[in-house]
């Protein structure tokens, strides 16, 4: 195994990557207000065996998204096709509410979020086919991010002089 965990997933996810506008993943026109950042996730049942020399790093399943910025939403949201790529275990279905009221969605298996550099690990909820990717409040506490308005970007929190730090309090 000569590659890297992390150069294994950037050969994989840079296969057919579309070139997208960061604030309009389809890269037409320009949204105002909407915030898109791009996100890799990692099935982390396959990192940890990968990290044990039990997996090829290149066998990670892996994937890399433009994900609108939804600080309304709690969780990471994948559409289907996106969790069946990651091949992600269902625990569990939770109700959940939605712009169209109360719906049921599975919430699957731990996987490993990196924005910008920095890394974590959560559950991810699956959303319709037809909503984009999101990002949700918990990824950005978690990754001490905050949404600049302004330039529509995620920034590291000013608050922390721009170095992750979590709350343990």
């Amino acid at each position: 195994m000569t590659a890297t965990l992390a150069e294994s997933a950037e050969k994989q996810v840079s296969r057919g990557l579309p070139a997208r506008s960061r604030r309009n993943p389809k890269g037409e026109g320009h949204f105002v207000g909407r915030t898109y950042e791009e996100v890799t996730i990692r099935n982390l049942a396959d990192v940890l065996e990968a990290k044990s020399g039990r997996r090829d790093p290149d066998q990670v399943r892996t994937i890399r998204v433009e994900a609108l910025v939804d600080t309304g939403a709690t969780y990471i949201c994948l559409p289907p096709g996106e969790i069946q790529r990651l091949g992600l275990i269902e625990p569990e279905v939770r109700t959940v509410k939605t712009a169209n009221g109360p719906a049921e969605r599975r919430l699957y298996s731990y996987a490993q979020i990196s924005i910008q550099g920095r890394t974590t690990v959560m559950e991810i909820l699956e959303n319709d086919p037809e909503t984009p990717p999101l990002i949700g409040y918990t990824a950005l506490e978690l990754l001490d991010f905050v949404v600049d308005p302004k330039s529509e970007r995620l920034i590291p929190n000013p608050e922390h002089g721009g170095k992750w730090m979590a709350d343990l309090y």
